[in-house]
C-alpha cells in the first residue's frame, strides 16, 4: 500500500502556510484530527541528476484543493521563500503508523503551480488537485527509523525574495563564476571560484572589446565563440541559474 504523507509549509512572510489545511472547513470529510495544520500530499516526486555536476530537479507534489491554495498562489506571485517538510508514515510491526521518513527543503520557491478540475461525468470518482513544484536552497533526507541521513545543498543560493521570476527561471545570483579563456576552442568556458565547477545551462553576459556577448552555457561550462579579441578587462557582468534563457 502506498505511504501516507503530509506536508508542513512555512513561507518568511505568510507564516505557516498549512494551518487549518486539514480541517472539515478546508477539505471537507476528507479532515484528519490531529493533522490539522498539515497539507495531505496525494503524490511526490523528486529527481536529482549527475553528468558533470549535480542537477537538482524540482520536488513535485500533489495535494487537494484546501485552505493553503490562495495562500500558494501568493507565494509565487511574490517568490515567498518557504521551508517545507514532508513527513512519510507508513504501518509499522504493531499495526500502528510511524513517522519514518522525512524530506527537509529550505530557501525553497514555487516554480510551478496548477489546478486541476477533473471532467464531473466522465470522472466524477475523482477530487479537484492542485500540482506545484518546489526549487529548493537546501535538500535533506532522513530515515528516521533505521538512523540514515543525507544533506545536499543546490546552486539556486543566491535567489532573492519578491524578484519577478520569468517562466522557468530561478532568481540572480551573485557573479562567483569567472570567465577563462579556452586556448584551442577560442571560446571561454564558466567556472565556479570556489568550488572550481564548470557552470553548466548558465546565462551569461561578458564584456569584450566589441560590446557585451550574451548566451547560455553548454555542456561542460562551454560558451560560444566569442568573435572580438580577448582583451584584459575581459569580465563576466552577470550570472543565472536557469536552463532556458537570460535577463538582463
Amino acid at each position: 500500500m502506498s505511504y501516507l504523507i503530509y506536508l508542513s509549509l512555512k513561507g518568511k512572510k505568510q507564516g505557516l502556510i498549512s494551518a487549518g489545511c486539514s480541517t472539515p472547513e478546508s477539505i471537507g470529510n476528507r479532515y484528519q484530527a490531529g493533522r490539522e495544520d498539515e497539507i495531505q500530499v496525494l503524490h511526490l516526486s523528486h529527481m536529482m541528476t549527475r553528468d558533470q555536476n549535480v542537477n537538482h530537479l524540482p520536488v513535485s507534489f500533489t495535494k487537494p484543493i484546501d485552505k493553503s491554495s490562495p495562500l500558494l498562489g501568493l507565494a509565487i506571485d511574490k517568490n515567498e521563500l518557504l521551508d517545507a517538510l514532508f513527513k512519510c508514515y507508513r504501518v509499522n510491526l504493531v499495526g500502528q503508523l510511524e513517522f519514518f521518513y522525512e524530506i527537509k527543503l529550505t530557501g525553497a520557491t514555487i516554480v510551478d503551480f496548477s489546478c486541476h478540475y477533473p471532467h464531473s461525468i466522465d470522472d466524477n470518482d475523482q477530487i479537484p488537485y492542485e500540482t506545484v513544484q518546489l526549487d529548493y536552497k537546501s535538500v535533506s533526507f532522513t530515515h528516521r527509523a533505521a538512523g540514515t541521513t543525507g544533506y545536499a545543498i543546490s546552486q539556486l543560493q543566491g535567489r532573492e525574495e519578491e524578484r519577478p521570476l520569468l517562466s522557468g527561471f530561478s532568481s540572480l545570483i551573485k557573479p562567483l563564476e569567472t570567465a577563462v579563456e579556452d586556448l584551442f576552442s577560442k571560446k571561454f568556458m564558466l567556472k565556479n571560484e570556489v568550488t572550481g565547477d564548470n557552470c553548466c545551462h548558465v546565462a551569461y553576459g561578458i564584456n569584450t572589446a566589441k560590446g557585451l556577448k550574451k548566451g547560455v552555457s553548454k555542456e561542460a561550462g562551454i560558451t560560444d565563440t566569442i568573435n572580438s579579441k580577448v582583451e584584459e578587462d575581459l569580465e563576466v557582468e552577470y550570472l543565472y541559474q536557469t536552463k532556458i534563457g537570460m535577463k538582463k
